[in-house]
């Protein structure tokens, strides 16, 4: 299930329950890149089951590059205040890879009662984060601290 990459506009108000996704390379990503501008924002997901998936969580400002050599790099993609709730995953290989560009954080970004078993691999890390601010609560494996922040600063 993937939400982006092309979206000058912008893609929100979503809800997403009940999903069940397996043997599948990704299992839910947000995708978009500099130069797309518009935004992402308010995307509800709840309720979801992986199965044999490779990467559980995905969030990219780095999502392949602009078809058109014009493009504006200045137009900034705004990614904020996506949740994650209610999520259950069995052979998952990352739990989640929340990659924002330095000068567009992704920003509000709430895990909440999140458990993958993850496959052990000491050459893969369960977790990536940069550029992203947020918030969890009950996920297994621990996310990166970036998404331990308290409350206040993760709805920034």
């Amino acid at each position: 299930m993937a939400f982006g990459s092309e979206m000058s506009g912008g893609i929100s108000e979503i809800l997403l329950e009940d999903l069940f996704l397996h043997e599948s390379h990704l299992g839910i990503e947000v995708k978009t890149a500099r130069g797309r501008g518009g935004y992402i924002q308010n995307i509800f997901l709840s309720d979801v089951a992986m199965e044999n998936v490779g990467t559980g969580m995905k969030a990219t400002a780095y999502f392949d590059t602009h078809p058109d050599d014009d493009f504006d790099p200045t137009a900034l993609p705004v990614v904020s205040n996506i949740t994650f709730k209610d999520v259950i995953g069995t052979n998952i290989s990352i739990a989640g890879n929340f990659t924002g560009l330095p000068e567009s954080p992704f920003t509000s970004i709430f895990l909440s009662d999140i458990l993958f078993s993850v496959l052990p691999d000491p050459t893969i890390p369960q977790w990536v984060c940069y550029a992203v601010i947020g918030f969890s609560s009950n996920v297994f494996p621990e996310p990166c601290p970036e998404l331990q922040s308290p409350i206040s600063i993760a709805i920034m």
